[in-house]
């Protein structure tokens, strides 16, 4: 299953974009995924079913960027360093922080480039061919609409997540806008007691994680 899943997401990176806006070059062609860290498995199982899909045309995928822990400086410092030298024919990128990437976009990528995983915001969107991913924002709506069901009677709620990670964040975001009602609740601001839609509430909190 979980290899048939990194197959499939393997196959739309490269359909998505990228061979389309280069199909008159020749095949060999080598396209860059720029993760948020070389350590998280989760790329090393995405870039290995990009190359099972790119074998198709002989063409190949590679893995680039930082290892540790995520760090947008370091992530936009291999996109820049990469893009320099105009090795790759093609970047799939999972962003860290969209000001960052999308200003590397602009000045230096001269080839198609998607995001997976984690899109650039909207502001940047241009930069993109595509997104290739969930919906975190309505990801979060879900979330906090089964949390609704499983307490119709209200109680007290806890949403921990990392703000610092871009795909929880704006999952976090969309719990927010659910719980609260407000379609325009700001992303950062922390539930405290709002009216919930849901009756007798008796309170609503939200911690950051430890």
């Amino acid at each position: 299953m979980k290899q048939s899943f990194v197959h499939f997401f393997a196959m739309t990176l490269l359909a998505f974009a990228l061979l389309p806006a280069i199909a008159g070059e020749a095949y060999c062609r080598d396209y860059a995924l720029l993760g948020k860290s070389l350590d998280d498995d989760n790329f090393s199982d995405t870039v290995t079913g990009c190359n099972q899909a790119a074998q198709t045309n002989k063409d190949r995928c590679f893995l680039i960027g930082a290892r540790g822990p995520a760090d947008a400086r370091r992530q936009a410092l291999s996109l820049k360093t990469a893009a320099r030298a105009r090795t790759f024919s093609g970047f799939a990128v999972s962003v860290i922080l969209s000001d960052a990437v999308a200003k590397v976009v602009r000045q230096e990528v001269r080839v198609p480039v998607i995001s997976f995983d984690s899109p650039f915001e909207s502001k940047d969107a241009a930069v993109s061919r595509g997104y290739v991913g969930i919906d975190n924002v309505a990801f979060g709506r879900d979330m906090a609409r089964a949390a609704k069901r499983f307490r119709p009677g209200g109680g007290t709620l806890f949403l921990m997540g990392d703000l610092h990670d871009a795909n929880l964040a704006r999952r976090i975001a969309g719990g927010r806008r659910e719980l609260s009602g407000q379609e325009d609740y700001p992303a950062k601001k922390r539930l405290a007691g709002e009216k919930i839609l849901i009756p007798n509430i008796i309170k609503t909190v939200d911690l950051p994680a430890p």
